[in-house]
């Protein structure tokens, strides 16, 4: 700004006669960024596809990437971050309520059920608190918070109530 008067930097480059020189250094910047993230892509889908010769598979990542960029597809890109912290905040706080708290309460025990039904409705309820919390306040953490939190009370009840009711019997007691 002193040295134009200018609060633009695109402004104040091109004033000081650097705009090609400029130019050169933001397409080196993102191609040192793209160019990871397209090996990246390409490998992923290697693992895939085995059979697909490497320079292929990034060659068929970049073409898709670009043809997605073309469809306007970062317009969503925003609504769909926010939906997956939405979601990932509250398996976050099951994963580690079960590491640190459930696993010490009541042990190590491995269960046979297929589907840990405590989680689901615990990241659920998160969930939907999260959804309908005030902008004001931190979601995320509001949903890491409560979805630990229904996930220990939860556990607790369906452990008790999985528990055999022991009887005991009047006959030779004293």
């Amino acid at each position: 700004m002193i040295a134009t008067g200018d609060w633009n930097p695109v402004v104040v480059v091109q004033n000081l006669g650097m705009g090609i020189p400029a130019l050169f250094f933001i397409l080196f910047a993102n191609w040192t960024t793209n160019h990871n993230l397209l090996y990246s892509s390409g490998m992923a889908l290697l693992n895939i596809f085995p059979r697909l010769k490497r320079w292929k598979s990034t060659f068929i990542c970049g073409i898709l990437g670009t043809g997605l960029a073309l469809t306007g597809i970062v317009n969503h890109l925003e609504s769909w971050l926010t939906l997956l912290s939405y979601i990932f905040s509250p398996l976050l706080g099951v994963v580690l309520a079960e590491l640190l708290m459930v696993g010490f309460v009541m042990g190590n025990e491995k269960s046979a059920v297929a589907v840990n039904f405590s989680a689901l409705i615990a990241v659920g309820m998160a969930v939907v608190i999260e959804i309908f919390l005030p902008s004001q306040y931190a979601a995320s953490l509001a949903g890491l918070t409560t979805a630990a939190l229904i996930y220990i009370l939860l556990k607790n009840v369906f452990h008790r109530l999985s528990k055999p009711n022991k009887t005991y019997c009047c006959r030779g007691s004293r």
